[in-house]
């Protein structure tokens, strides 16, 4: 066995018949010690970081994760395997919570993505991750909870000022788009966000019921 370094990091490379030039190499990253913590890391494929954080967020979601766990692999209707985020996302899951490594791989879910060496090279937007990967799962079954967990309903509203006359609107939603400038917390942008506008002058809106 001899120390080595490679792209892969430091590791050692040890005779192996099945492998090709007669040598297979293992990183010291899959041999170091667990966290204190019991929790497992992901590794970074290259500019992954923002996936890994979504991921341990999901993982960290419990009803979600146990409605991962109970979803079940049909070959009749989900792709195959290999193929199939869902199915990985179980697999990665379980690896996270009971491997003896202290990180795991993320290679075989961004592999059912369809990505290649482009893409997990290349910084994606995690919202735009988050939606891809929630509606991947509505489509494989989990819709009832991927809408108990990851959707809310927002009430738009007019109030006619001064008047017995309203109107109201239900919106489902999954993210909120907030406007962080000029504020000091999550709670003040937030606040922002619901603060009731006057609408007057050219922005007044037409009542048929008070004809104006």
């Amino acid at each position: 066995a001899s120390t080595v370094s490679t792209a892969q990091g430091e590791g050692v490379r040890l005779p192996s018949a099945s492998a090709p030039g007669g040598h297979r190499f293992f990183s010291f990253k899959d041999f170091q010690d667990l966290s204190p913590t019991g929790y497992r890391g992901l590794l970074n494929q290259g500019a992954t970081c923002y996936l890994n954080s979504m991921l341990q967020a999901l993982y960290l979601t419990h009803s979600f994760r146990r409605a991962v766990y109970q979803w079940q692999h049909n070959p009749d209707v989900h792709p195959p395997i290999a193929q199939c985020p869902t199915a990985q996302l179980q697999r990665l899951f379980a690896r996270m919570q009971i491997s003896d490594r202290a990180a795991v791989s993320t290679a075989q879910l961004t592999k059912s993505f369809g990505w290649n060496d482009r893409e997990v090279f290349a910084q994606q937007d995690v919202q735009e991750m988050m939606s891809v990967l929630l509606t991947n799962m509505e489509e494989s079954g989990l819709s009832g909870c991927v809408q108990r967990d990851f959707t809310g309903k927002f009430i738009s509203y007019i109030d006619f000022i001064d008047t017995p006359y309203a109107r109201e609107r239900v919106e489902l939603f999954r993210d909120v788009q907030l406007t962080i400038k000029g504020t000091k917390s999550v709670e003040e942008a937030l606040q922002n966000y619901v603060k009731p506008e006057v609408m007057d002058g050219d922005n007044m809106i037409m009542c048929e019921a008070i004809g104006g």
